[in-house]
């Protein structure tokens, strides 16, 4: 007869979470997310990125000063150009982010216990990182100006995490 005490562990359907346990899993990944936002380096300036990021493109100061008032799009940068410029963001802060995760494991054995926690944070915060840099390349505000008093802004991030 076969062992069914842990079927549900090697089946390819979802887990699911007991009803009474559901708000009390989100919020905690809220919590969890407005500490990931708090972290120093995650913040990324708009302004500063895209000015950095359209004189890539060789434009004009005026054209650049257009789309950091508005956005991108309709300073007249085309999706093209912005598509060149996220796969460029998405590469280097994924590099960055695996670069670190490769030297926080080379000590290896029981230093591994103290560097996971530490990793995991590293790779929220370039996540966070990528997702601010490609919601301004794409014409969003501010995402992270309201965070620590808006539970909606949070809302977003995660989904935007689902996303990812």
């Amino acid at each position: 007869m076969p062992d069914t005490t842990n079927a549900g562990a090697h089946s390819s359907q979802p887990t699911r979470v007991a009803a009474g346990q559901q708000p009390e899993v989100e919020q905690r990944a809220l919590d969890f997310l407005a500490k990931v936002v708090r972290v120093p380096g995650v913040r990324v300036n708009r302004d500063e990125f895209l000015r950095q990021e359209l004189r890539k493109l060789h434009m004009s100061d005026e054209a650049i000063a257009s789309a950091v008032d508005s956005n991108p799009v309709l300073a007249g940068v085309s999706l093209t150009d912005l598509d060149k410029l996220a796969d460029g963001i998405i590469s280097f802060e994924t590099n960055k982010s695996a670069a670190m995760s490769f030297a926080a494991g080379i000590p290896g054995g029981f230093a591994m216990l103290g560097t996971i926690p530490a990793d995991l944070m590293q790779y929220y915060a370039h996540a966070l990182r990528i997702m601010q840099k490609l919601a301004y390349l794409y014409g969003w505000r501010d995402l992270l100006a309201d965070v620590d008093e808006d539970d909606e802004m949070l809302g977003v991030l995660a989904v935007f995490f689902g996303v990812m």
